[in-house]
């Protein structure tokens, strides 16, 4: 019987793993840039060998080009928000209250 970490899993299993899109996961894989294995047309993940790649990205060993995906796990998100977008004082309480804030500062700046 196989171990959890030689599971492999699906797209869409490491696509809600990592917090990515899948086609996000999917570019990654077909470039190479995230351990995968194609299996007759279909994209699957060792656990292991991802677990092991998360752990060189924590170690500052950047996949070359992910900083420039647009939901890019190594991106900062200081570094794609203008300190002007950031409400540091949200008076809102609830959902609705928030996207209310948010589009108010948006507007007031002319995005």
């Amino acid at each position: 019987m196989p171990q959890a970490t030689e599971a492999l899993l699906t797209l869409a299993e490491m696509s809600s793993f990592l917090h990515m899109s899948q086609k996000t996961v999917l570019k990654l894989a077909r470039e190479k840039k995230i351990p995968a294995l194609q299996i007759e047309n279909e994209w699957r993940f060792r656990q292991i060998d991802v677990d092991s790649w998360l752990q060189n990205q924590l170690h500052g060993e950047e996949v070359e080009g992910l900083a420039n995906l647009t939901d890019g796990m190594s991106v900062p998100l200081g570094d794609v928000l203008p300190d002007a977008a950031l409400v540091h004082n949200m008076r809102a309480r609830d959902g609705m209250g928030a996207v209310e804030e948010l589009a108010a500062r948006a507007y007031s700046n002319n995005w």
